[in-house]
């Protein structure tokens, strides 16, 4: 298997986990984002009250880290 298939494969569980906390929440988009140091997530409830989460993390990787609420 190549990278791709691997990374497929691997992803299949966070996705499911990702459509049980929006159904939980009532969220109808959620997108994340996870760069060197910076993490974030935004999405709505069907357009209307959109929120932005953001972190910064150290150059440790600490992800115990809580969010920041942007919007």
């Amino acid at each position: 298997m190549g990278e791709f298939a691997n990374l497929s494969r691997d992803l299949i569980p966070v996705f499911t986990q990702i459509e049980e906390i929006k159904d939980r929440y009532g969220i109808t988009s959620l997108s994340l984002e996870s760069f060197h140091t910076i993490d974030q997530f935004y999405g709505s409830h069907g357009g209307k009250n959109d929120f932005l989460g953001y972190r910064q993390r150290d150059r440790t990787g600490n992800l115990e880290m809580p969010f920041i609420h942007k919007k």
